[in-house]
């Protein structure tokens, strides 16, 4: 189990937990909650939710699937045309899962920034 408590730049705070206890068929996901609506991504549907309304979309596709596919097709091909995430936002990702893994380790806040320097 984690857990990150992230400040963005914009003065904005997030959390993070995650724990890689669950067995399969347990429920995968991500919620966001923010000031004028949230969102839960479950598997292949999303739901959004506002002060006046809800709306569901259900995917027929398992995204998770789709995206080892993805992968496994841009390995084969050496094509990345599946990958819907840049190079310069996987570096990013990483830059701030290492920084989460140093502050846990030091007990300190570490910045993204902290990851680029040399």
């Amino acid at each position: 189990m984690g857990s990150v408590n992230l400040k963005f730049e914009s003065g904005a705070i997030g959390t993070i937990h995650s724990g890689c206890l669950i067995l399969q068929g347990f429920r995968l996901g991500l919620e966001v909650i923010c000031k004028d609506f949230a969102l839960e991504l479950d598997g292949n549907t999303l739901r959004l939710q506002y002060a006046d309304r809800k709306e569901n979309f259900t995917f027929e596709n398992d995204p998770y699937v789709d995206e080892d596919r993805a992968f496994v097709e841009a390995l084969k091909s050496g094509r990345g045309d599946g990958i819907l995430s840049s190079y310069q936002d996987a570096v990013r990702t990483l830059a701030v899962t290492l920084a989460a893994n140093r502050s846990a380790e030091e007990g300190r806040p570490v910045s993204v920034e902290e990851m680029f320097a040399g």
